[in-house]
């Protein structure tokens, strides 16, 4: 039977309000990327009513193996943990609704359209290497768009800390290329609060956090 999606008619998405926080950020990425293409996407309560459902499965056999599917005019978006349905989610808009992973960072805007076709499809994967990182090395490009303070270290460079707004913009950008792991910046010193941000907004989407080879146990020697 397929999935009809038609400008300004509403889609309607249900996720379990017990699904864990990461999930239901991608769930809003889902939700925004939809109503700037569609016009119309909200949240129901009821997912008898629901268009689209989304919720993670651990009787998938793989790590963050993720799964969606198109059938009986619905979407079934899911993965065997938050990770796994995250990817499903970003596969999705990746694969059938044409949207780039790195759209946001390139300052991309979503074309509108008017309607869209899709056929009855299943579609499932899942990470072939245990952890895909990211590196965000030598940040003083980012900080120069904006940035949260600045911050004493016995070096020249990386006086200032990247915006909470531009980290969670590369956290979930890496999501999309189905990365789990990052280290949010160089030189992190988990006892300043506004670096302890950058660590607070990877993880809420759901990231694993690593570090800079010169910070053991998260101290930075340039800051210590």
């Amino acid at each position: 039977m397929g999935f009809e999606f038609k400008k300004n008619q509403e889609i309607k998405i249900y996720i379990n309000s017990g699904e864990p926080e990461s999930l239901k950020i991608a769930a809003e990425d889902l939700r925004s990327d939809l109503e700037k293409i569609f016009g119309k996407a909200n949240y129901v309560n009821d997912e008898t009513n629901a268009d689209i459902l989304i919720a993670s499965d651990p009787s998938f056999k793989r790590e963050e193996e993720f799964f969606y599917c198109v059938i009986n005019d619905r979407i079934y978006i899911t993965g065997k943990d938050d990770l796994g349905a995250i990817y499903a989610i970003y596969a999705f808009e990746e694969n059938e609704l044409n949207i780039p992973p790195f759209y946001k960072m390139e300052g991309l805007e979503l074309e509108p359209r008017n309607y869209l076709y899709l056929a009855d499809m299943t579609v499932s994967d899942y990470p072939r290497t245990r952890y895909r990182g990211w590196f965000v090395n030598d940040e003083d490009l980012l900080t120069g768009f904006k940035n949260l303070g600045t911050r004493e270290l016995d070096y020249n460079f990386y006086r200032h800390v990247i915006h909470p707004d531009m980290m969670d913009r590369i956290a979930e950008t890496a999501l999309r290329y189905r990365m789990n792991l990052i280290i949010p910046s160089t030189l992190v010193d988990i006892t300043s609060p506004y670096e302890e941000k950058l660590l607070e907004v990877c993880s809420r989407r759901g990231l694993y956090l690593s570090q800079h080879h010169i910070e053991p146990m998260g101290v930075s020697k340039f800051g210590f």
